[in-house]
């Protein structure tokens, strides 16, 4: 069972107002060559220059590049350096960004309706918020917002050998390392729940397999295309790393992700858990009841028993998710 503690994110000395004085002092609204408003918020005064060089121009350049286009400011009204793309952009997905002379950006793009943004500077927040409690290594850049447009833009440094947990090939990855990324999936989910962080869209395409900081690395050959082709190029790039962990995974889009002033209750870490349960039974990471109670015992020493009763509650509870409902493929 759970014990409520009084370690909390929010009480650590110092941290709130921190986020609080970055979120609301370090913001700078200027005005694009057209005229529409467009807000930017620089986080880190030192990539101010990878934003904008006197007047803003929105990214729109960005949309459906093809791989390796150098891109070029136009006509001196450009605000971006010249950069090339390293996969093709939609404006659906994020992509990522390599800027001549500095580090490779992942731009996150967004459309709203509401006149606030709130969606979008919600997980900036959120993404800076998880930064700076230690709970990811993701660390957040900037934002900009176009209320003309309805559009906006997210950035933080790229993690060059992230591997999304939805792309490792489970069928063919060796049952003991899959069976120990799933162990420290599951101790470092109750060290954010534990800790009052609340992910709410626990599904594996949200977390990142950080291929540099994880000693026990992931092949190229057990990814999917055309993940394997990126990471073997900076396999070269990165060479051996000399990590502490010895699996580290970061979680990333945290629009819905909650931080509470304690920690989490058995509800809360409940709907968490099925979620990621139902979805790592969707891409073969959990493949049986015997994966399941690893997981939950990892998770809980002593209490998957406990947990199994919290999936099976909140199956019943959300019959329309077909990612929770994934769990009755196993608990019948």
């Amino acid at each position: 069972m759970i014990k409520k503690t009084k370690t909390s994110l929010a009480k650590k000395t110092g941290r709130k107002e921190r986020i609080k004085r970055k979120i609301q002092l370090i913001k700078e609204k200027i005005k694009a060559s057209k005229g529409q408003n467009v807000e930017v918020i620089v986080i880190n005064k030192k990539y101010k220059d990878y934003f904008y060089r006197g007047t803003w121009k929105l990214p729109g350049a960005l949309t459906k590049v093809e791989e390796g286009t150098r891109l070029k400011e136009k006509s001196g009204h450009g605000a971006f350096p010249t950069y090339a793309m390293k996969n093709t952009e939609t404006r659906k997905e994020p992509s990522e960004i390599q800027i001549t002379g500095g580090a490779p950006l992942v731009v996150k793009p967004y459309t709203f309706k509401d006149p606030n943004a709130k969606k979008i500077r919600t997980e900036f927040e959120n993404t800076l918020k998880a930064y700076e409690y230690k709970i990811s290594n993701v660390e957040p850049i900037g934002i900009v917002v176009d209320q003309k447009t309805k559009t906006g833009y997210i950035y933080t440094l790229a993690n060059t050998a992230g591997v999304p947990l939805s792309r490792i090939r489970y069928n063919i990855l060796p049952e003991k390392r899959r069976s120990m990324i799933l162990t420290e999936m599951a101790r470092q989910m109750r060290g954010w729940h534990d800790k009052g962080f609340l992910h709410n869209d626990a599904k594996l395409k949200n977390f990142l397999y950080d291929n540099i900081q994880s000693r026990i690395k992931i092949h190229p050959n057990e990814l999917e295309k055309p993940d394997r082709e990126i990471l073997q190029m900076r396999i070269g790039e990165h060479g051996k790393t000399k990590s502490k962990e010895k699996i580290r995974i970061e979680p990333i889009d945290l629009e819905n992700s909650k931080f509470l002033t304690k920690s989490a209750s058995p509800r809360d870490r409940g709907f968490d858990l099925a979620m990621f349960v139902g979805d790592a039974i969707y891409h073969g990471m959990i493949k049986s009841k015997k994966d399941l109670k690893t997981f939950l015992e990892s998770y809980d020493p002593g209490n998957s028993e406990f947990w199994v009763q919290e999936l099976k509650s909140r199956v019943k509870e959300h019959k329309r998710d077909s990612v929770i409902q994934n769990i009755k493929r196993i608990l019948k």
